[in-house]
């Protein structure tokens, strides 16, 4: 849920913050790749050259903002239909379904119930 307020989508924080507000780029976003044990992080946007320290920092207040203020209702009930809704489109077809089961045991995560 953080990652789908933080940076997953259109109406995503850093989309907001970086594109829409102030121009600086076609998009940003963050990516999460959960394991059972540790994953990664990233946090992204294409910008030119001297846009990036602007674009960096704000990525970074982002990043701050979320660990340190809580997520509004508001925020967070159209970003758990958006994640869900994804989640089962994705279930849809036979490649998304194997994909899903391969990524649970790739990763020796337990199965849903």
């Amino acid at each position: 849920m953080a990652n789908g307020v933080l940076g997953e989508g259109y109406s995503s924080r850093l989309n907001q913050e970086v594109r829409i507000k102030r121009g600086l780029s076609y998009g940003a976003g963050s990516g999460l790749g959960a394991r059972r044990d540790s994953g990664f992080f990233s946090a992204y946007a294409q910008t030119r050259n001297n846009a990036a320290p602007e674009v960096a920092a704000l990525l970074k207040a982002e990043l701050v903002r979320l660990a340190t203020e809580p997520v509004s209702t508001g925020e967070l009930v159209p970003r758990k239909a958006a994640l869900s809704g994804n989640y089962a489109r994705e279930l849809e077809t036979g490649a998304g379904l194997v994909s899903a089961v391969a990524s649970l045991t790739a990763y020796d995560l337990p199965f849903p119930p």
